[in-house]
């Protein structure tokens, strides 16, 4: 799908959502995986929508196949009131500068364990189990093991390092 940084954002009815302000990169060849729509009618309101959802392209215009409503749910979803996690961005641990990194055999038990502990909280926000898995590799690597709390801080802490 050809989605242009600009273009216009229409839901699956065909109302306006917004404009494209970007993409979230996914893996190493940069494939984007989310498209960052900023809403005109309250700036600064930003929201990462699957590219699967984009259902065509044409004359400037993305369509998506959610509804303002659907998007509403996703948005409250990932912003539900104290749950901690908003400000995270569903992307790889390779878009925010962090080379890819092995474990050794002692470390593959906690990275499973702390990817699992925080699997439904950040699919919820968009996260892919492959991003999941990638950020827990990091974690454990960089900082050792941990709760889901200290992880998904950590995971904040370093998307916004860049």
């Amino acid at each position: 799908m050809d989605v242009k940084q600009g273009s216009n954002v229409v839901d699956r009815n065909g109302e306006p959502i917004g404009r494209v302000a970007g993409f979230v990169n996914h893996g190493p060849h940069g494939e984007p995986s989310h498209v960052v729509v900023a809403d005109d009618e309250r700036p600064g309101r930003r929201i990462a929508i699957v590219m699967a959802d984009i259902t065509s392209t044409g004359d400037d215009t993305a369509r998506l196949a959610l509804t303002r409503d659907d998007i509403a749910r996703l948005e409250a979803a990932r912003t539900v009131a104290g749950d901690g996690h908003s400000g995270l961005v569903p992307e790889d641990p390779i878009d925010v500068g962090l080379e890819p990194v092995e474990v050794d055999i002692t470390e593959v038990e906690p990275v499973h364990e702390i990817a699992n502990q925080a699997r439904e909280d950040l699919r919820k926000l968009g996260f892919t189990d492959t991003e999941i898995d990638d950020w827990a590799r990091q974690f454990v690597a960089h900082h050792g093991p941990g709760d889901e709390a200290e992880f998904i801080a950590w995971i904040r802490a370093q998307e916004h390092a860049t």
